[in-house]
């Protein structure tokens, strides 16, 4: 239910401009692959990449723990300085520091993962039809292209904070 907090967490603190990067350019990329998929790619090939999917979700997964693991073992005076500077947003009534933005987003990335990854395993052993496999391929690129943009997104946010530029 925790998770829950932090999902909303994070799509409150973002300014409406990400907001759009991160959800429109996947659904974009999402339906461009389905109408791909409907019309000229074959099952094999979906199932193939599929495959390849959980072992990029993995990667993905363990880069992003990573990430978090130095964001909070870091004690430099940046890291200090971004836990001491609020943005303009309260959630729940708690001012929301730069560096709580940071955490949100790199954990909001591993629970999507997460279940990214959970989807790619068990999703695959239900489908029969043909076309449902496509639409659910489909979602699985936008899905993972959110999670990407999301990723670069702190990526970018830590490098910044970092180095104070």
């Amino acid at each position: 239910m925790e998770y829950l907090l932090l999902i909303f967490e994070f799509y409150f603190v973002k300014k409406r401009k990400s907001l759009i990067s991160i959800i429109l350019l996947p659904v974009v990329l999402s339906f461009f692959v389905l109408f791909i998929a409907l019309t000229k790619i074959t099952i094999i090939s979906i199932q193939n990449i599929e495959g390849e999917m959980i072992t990029l979700i993995g990667i993905l997964l363990g880069f992003t723990i990573s990430l978090f693991a130095i964001l909070i073992s870091s004690n430099n005076s940046q890291i200090r300085e971004a836990k001491n500077s609020y943005i303009e947003k309260k959630v729940l009534g708690k001012e929301i520091s730069i560096y709580d933005m940071l955490l949100s987003g790199i954990a909001y990335a591993i629970i999507m993962e997460c279940i990214l990854l959970f989807i790619c395993i068990v999703v695959p052993l239900l489908m029969q039809d043909l076309n449902a496999h496509k639409i659910y391929f489909s979602i699985l690129i936008g899905s993972i292209a959110h999670v990407i943009i999301i990723l670069l997104r702190s990526v970018l946010d830590f490098y910044f904070t970092t180095s104070k530029r």
